[in-house]
């Protein structure tokens, strides 16, 4: 394995990520309601595959792939996708126009705002963007936290807050983040 994001990674990256077209599109920027890995940051991707390895998060296809990737292939998969040019225009900024879940989070119900974890005003460690995503993901992925048929998330950040969410404000979130980049919501 060769340093990270060198050009002989993203290389043996692009190759790998061959057999990751058919869902995540063939630069990254998928046309179904798979995520969109363009420009993702190198950790984000390297904690999924492993987390999909280890049993800690489920999807029949991601384990089937995931299984047959060595630590060099997922550092290599990373370096490639985090290579590609984002799907985001520009990042999340604190505005008066953000929902209000995405800027201030709802304190008295223990709901952080999106953008304290997934950039804007910071991007914790790990988080990954969201900006441009899928909407259908976007939404099954909060609702799979809600009920805890997701629980990958370190210190349980994520299923804490999507059991507050309401339906509405899952949709509202998650069409925010699907528009940001300009992508179509459904």
């Amino acid at each position: 394995m060769g340093k990270r994001g060198s050009q002989q990674a993203i290389g043996r990256g692009a190759t790998l990520a061959l057999n990751c077209t058919m869902c995540h599109g063939a630069q990254g920027m998928s046309t179904s309601d798979a995520p969109n890995l363009a420009g993702q940051y190198p950790e984000v991707i390297i904690k999924q595959l492993k987390d999909y390895q280890s049993g800690k998060r489920a999807s029949p296809i991601m384990v089937a792939l995931a299984k047959g990737l060595s630590d060099a292939d997922i550092a290599d998969l990373a370096a490639y996708y985090a290579y590609l040019p984002k799907a985001r225009t520009a990042p999340t900024t604190y505005d008066e126009a953000l929902p209000a879940l995405v800027r201030v989070g709802a304190p008295l119900r223990n709901i952080a705002p999106c953008v304290s974890c997934h950039g804007g005003i910071d991007q914790k460690f790990g988080a990954p963007w969201l900006e441009g995503m899928p909407k259908g993901y976007l939404a099954a992925q909060i609702k799979a936290f809600r009920s805890g048929e997701r629980g990958n998330d370190s210190e349980a950040q994520m299923r804490n807050v999507a059991r507050a969410m309401t339906d509405q404000e899952i949709d509202e979130v998650s069409l925010f983040y699907a528009r940001k980049a300009g992508v179509p919501s459904e």
